[in-house]
């Protein structure tokens, strides 16, 4: 199990109710927030209805069951100033540096900031 936190879901089906989240044993809900109405939330890319936040992390059939979305981090890149996903940032980092370069001493760090 994952260190004791604060993770956050949303739900982009329908506002968070009875019958519409997972409640495993051990993983406490700390909070439920269903907006006023379905807006779009930048760090999942899409609309949702609102958000729950569990005290461990979900596994991803429960994700799956409950139509949940787990927030991608973002990153800007500091040369461009563009905000991309992990996987987006980590792919242009792979093509600005292939790995064979020997004066590459330096981690994706030194070109994006996590937001």
């Amino acid at each position: 199990m994952k260190a004791k936190g604060c993770y956050r879901y949303y739900s982009t089906q329908r506002p968070i109710g009875i019958g519409s989240y997972p409640k495993p044993a051990g993983n406490k809900v700390l909070n439920i927030k269903n907006f006023d109405a379905r807006k779009m939330v930048p760090e999942i890319f899409r609309p949702a209805w609102g958000y729950i936040e569990y005290e461990y992390p979900l596994g991803d059939d429960q994700l799956r069951r409950y139509e949940l979305v787990k927030p991608e981090k973002l990153y800007v890149d500091l040369s461009t100033g563009e905000v991309v996903t992990r996987s987006e940032m980590l792919e242009l980092f792979a093509e600005m540096f292939d790995g064979d370069d020997p004066t590459n001493a330096l981690g994706w760090q030194e070109y994006f900031m996590e937001v």
